[in-house]
């Protein structure tokens, strides 16, 4: 199961890149390193839709990272080998354009929720991050 995960990451990354047009696709990384955000690809989707998504593989242990957002709402999801669905957040965004080239935001986990928490998390840590066009 772990290893149809990683294989269906690198697929849905591969496939994001292969169908987004060349100008539609950006770095992003976070600039505080706290919060759920972690560095990787953007893909603008259109009409104020993007898709955030990274994967790293270390040896047999694994993590990923992906959020969609539509205008500042999105939904993000981060799991590792040892738990499939780590945690899974409703999200708010703000992003203001620095000029073409760079785009600093900041977004905050509304809800979240973490595998094996009894409770769920409110307005949880924020994270400041930049998106860099090719």
């Amino acid at each position: 199961m772990k290893r149809i995960l990683g294989v269906l990451i690198i697929a849905v990354l591969s496939l994001g890149t292969v169908f987004a047009n060349p100008g539609d696709l950006f770095f992003y990384t976070s600039m505080t390193g706290a919060g759920t955000t972690m560095g990787g690809l953007r893909i603008d989707l259109g009409n104020t839709m993007v898709t955030d998504l990274s994967a790293t593989m270390t040896g047999s242990a694994y993590s990923y990272f992906a959020d969609v957002y539509y205008g500042s709402w999105g939904l993000a999801i981060t799991g590792t080998n040892t738990k499939t669905l780590a945690t899974a957040a409703l999200m708010y965004g703000v992003e203001k354009p620095i000029n073409d080239a760079i785009t600093l935001g900041i977004n905050v986990p509304l809800v979240l929720w973490t595998d094996g928490a009894s409770n769920l998390t409110f307005v949880g840590s924020w994270d400041i991050y930049a998106v860099l066009a090719f």
